[in-house]
């Protein structure tokens, strides 16, 4: 009698566990981000995020990193998703544009994708750090104090002044993902 009490009370724990790890991981974050949030945003000035300085940038980055780094965060992407969705006026961010482009959005079950489609997937994520890409929209472009910089794969960072369409123009036309300079 023991051994059946014993062993319905681990059935019915490991049941519970089980049930918990699945509601973590479904892509619900139970952090709350206000918690701990920055307690200033730059602004979405035309769909280019704009920070008044390097010290603002900076202060940023790391209130971010701060969050994605707290115990309570289950889901990388669905804070940052929060963040460019509610704080940042529906900023369309290069990480949300990468993860549509490779058919990530939904619920995918990796079985879905060919062996092709998996080594394709980082083709044009050339930057590893999800904060940068969510701080950078679809042309790789950030705005801070007067210029605008557009970052490209091996460290190359093109910066003009924010009035110059003329430029402008010319580097959102490059190849952001091929881009390379030896």
């Amino acid at each position: 009698m023991k051994k059946t009490i014993l062993v319905l009370s681990a059935i019915v724990l490991f049941t519970i566990s089980c049930k918990k790890e699945k509601e973590i991981l479904n892509g619900e974050n139970v952090f709350t981000p206000s918690e701990v949030a920055p307690l200033i945003f730059p602004n979405n000035n035309n769909g280019v995020l704009h920070f008044l300085d390097f010290q603002e940038f900076d202060d940023y980055f790391d209130a971010l990193d701060d969050d994605l780094e707290n115990p309570l965060n289950t889901d990388d992407d669905s804070l940052l998703l929060i963040y460019e969705t509610y704080s940042l006026n529906n900023f369309n961010s290069l990480r949300q544009s990468i993860i549509i482009a490779n058919g990530l959005d939904g619920d995918p079950a990796l079985d879905d994708f060919t062996n092709e489609d998996m080594n394709n997937m980082g083709e044009c994520d050339v930057f590893g750090d999800d904060i940068l890409k969510s701080i950078l929209n679809t042309d790789n472009e950030v705005r801070i104090g007067d210029t605008i910089y557009v970052y490209f794969p091996s460290n190359f960072i093109v910066g003009f002044h924010y009035s110059d369409n003329e430029k402008r123009t010319f580097v959102q036309g490059l190849d952001k993902c091929s881009f390379n300079i030896d």
